[in-house]
């Protein structure tokens, strides 16, 4: 079951649209540019996320427990986090320059 049939807890980010990765997805996950200088890519779990196109961003809802440290996964869990915090972050700077 994949994210869009159930009914899960998700934590709701919005990403520019050029922060999309599409060519470098595998089977199981969506690729991201990294919001850090290094230009490194990040993935995403299918399973756990779901991408919504709107005219200006790209929506992204990832199931709270893919983002929650737990278990042997803590570090990456959080990493996780912080690169969708920071992703939205960027997203949010850019829009107020282009509103303003």
């Amino acid at each position: 079951m994949t994210l869009n049939q159930l009914k899960i807890k998700t934590m709701i980010y919005h990403f520019k649209k050029r922060d999309r990765m599409a060519n470098y997805d595998f089977d199981n996950s969506y690729c991201f540019k990294s919001g850090y200088p290094n230009g490194d890519l990040f993935q995403l779990n299918k399973k756990a996320t779901k991408i919504t196109v709107s005219d200006d961003c790209l929506i992204v809802e990832v199931a709270d427990w893919y983002l929650t440290p737990s278990g042997s996964f803590t570090e990456q869990t959080i990493k996780r986090r912080l690169e969708c915090e920071l992703l939205q972050k960027q997203y949010l700077e850019y829009k107020k320059i282009i509103n303003d």
